[in-house]
């Protein structure tokens, strides 16, 4: 088959075609198993799954500090457990890439993922039981475009519950 036949270009475009769409089911896969809450600046809220259930963290808004950014974050505790402290893990950096329709732009995916960092940081807060805890974040150095996408972990510390025999 040569490289300039009508059948072959026809072919190639189905298997960019069925690339994509393969790249698009393992991304989707891999949102549904991460652990992480993928949040923007939007005000809107996502879920963060710990050994202990579900989440919600709210992005509250970033303020430029020094040569990076303080990042306010809401926290929820849906539980009836009192959480003393948490690991908060953050990946952050320049928003996914995408097409004029919207979707992802495959053809940058590695060189987004490359440009992804990691910030953690242990937090003393103390998270309430139905309720949410606001936790400040200092990410240095940051720009701007890099923290409106923020894929947010949290580990809780500490379980404190009434009652046992302590």
């Amino acid at each position: 088959m040569r490289g300039d036949s009508t059948e072959y270009k026809g072919l190639k475009q189905k298997f960019d075609s069925l690339d994509f769409e393969v790249r698009l089911l393992r991304l989707k896969v891999e949102r549904l198993e991460v652990a992480g809450a993928e949040i923007t600046t939007e005000p809107k809220y996502a879920l963060a799954r710990n050994q202990f259930g579900v989440f919600p963290v709210s992005y509250g808004r970033a303020v430029p500090y020094l040569d990076g950014h303080k990042i306010y974050l809401d926290i929820g505790n849906p539980t009836t457990m009192r959480f003393a402290g948490a690991k908060v893990k953050v990946n952050y950096g320049r928003p996914e890439p995408r097409l004029a329709n919207g979707d992802v732009d495959f053809s940058k995916w590695d060189e987004y993922r490359a440009g992804r960092k990691d910030y953690e940081i242990d937090v003393t807060n103390e998270f309430a039981p139905g309720r949410y805890t606001a936790v400040e974040l200092t990410i240095s150095p940051s720009k701007p475009e890099e923290v409106r996408e923020l894929e947010v972990h949290v580990e809780f510390n500490v379980i404190k519950l009434p009652g046992g025999t302590q």
